[in-house]
């Protein structure tokens, strides 16, 4: 866990060093022996490490010591947010990488209430398309964080944004069967294929299946001496009985014992 900045000041005062208050910011990074830049921010009490070629890290306590508690300088940033969402966001310029980090009010206060942006795109936002529609989305990524925020667009927020280019997502696609609600599609999380649940769909903002007549290895089962048919398949692994009305819709498909 990264330690709070005042925590930093409390444990350099422990340490018998000279520094009495948060650092003074520098006018550009010094850069310490080992070769690494500290940054800090207005709205936050972290201190942001960045060394060489390596991504930008949060920096620790004792990062900053063994560093010998080179100054911080100021990093840039801009603050943005979308029209479909009350989220505002800080996208801070690092040496080699932009970071996006989420702004409570607090932070927004800290920074001087600055006005968002929200026609740019923040730089942890990807925009993608799946292979089972034309919709377009949104997934933005907390820096540091493995959650994301999911979100349709609509042709005016696109537009907003700068009309983007979109990722494909190639084979991937979210899939239905005519007769049957359930949706099968990669886990979001994962990537493996299979039964997407109510939430998970809505938490990805309910992207529209492609209809189709069968999943591969679908088979339509009736034992011997009954009327019931039984599916089973990707869309029931377990098997589901099947109405008159969803064998219709299913086209009437062969029956096979099974």
């Amino acid at each position: 866990m990264n330690r709070s900045f005042a925590v930093i000041v409390a444990g350099a005062l422990a340490l018998g060093t000279t520094l009495t208050a948060a650092p003074a910011l520098a006018a550009t990074a010094a850069a310490a022996p080992s070769g690494a830049s500290y940054y800090s921010l207005p709205f936050t009490d972290d201190l942001y490490r960045v060394a060489g070629d390596a991504e930008p890290m949060a920096a620790s306590y004792d990062e900053w010591k063994a560093d010998g508690f080179p100054s911080p300088v100021r990093a840039s940033f801009t603050t943005l947010k979308y029209t479909w969402a009350p989220e505002i966001y800080a996208d801070v310029d690092l040496p080699g990488q932009a970071i996006t980090l989420g702004l409570d009010y607090a932070g927004w206060r800290a920074a001087g209430f600055p006005t968002p942006r929200t026609d740019v795109l923040a730089s942890g936002t990807f925009i993608f398309k799946y292979a089972s529609s034309d919709e377009l989305f949104a997934s933005t990524v907390r820096w540091q964080t493995d959650t994301a925020d999911f979100h349709k667009l609509t042709y005016a927020e696109w537009t907003r944004i700068g009309s983007p280019a979109a990722d494909l997502g190639g084979d991937v696609s979210y899939e239905k069967l005519s007769w049957l609600s359930t949706i099968i599609g990669p886990d979001y999380q994962t990537g493996e294929r299979g039964f997407v649940d109510y939430d998970e769909w809505v938490y990805l903002d309910r992207p529209t299946p492609r209809v189709v007549a069968s999943f591969r290895g679908d088979r339509y089962c009736q034992a011997a001496g009954s009327d019931d048919i039984v599916y089973r398949g990707d869309a029931a692994p377990q098997g589901l009985t099947m109405s008159y009305s969803q064998w219709v819709a299913a086209g009437k498909p062969a029956r096979t014992r099974c």
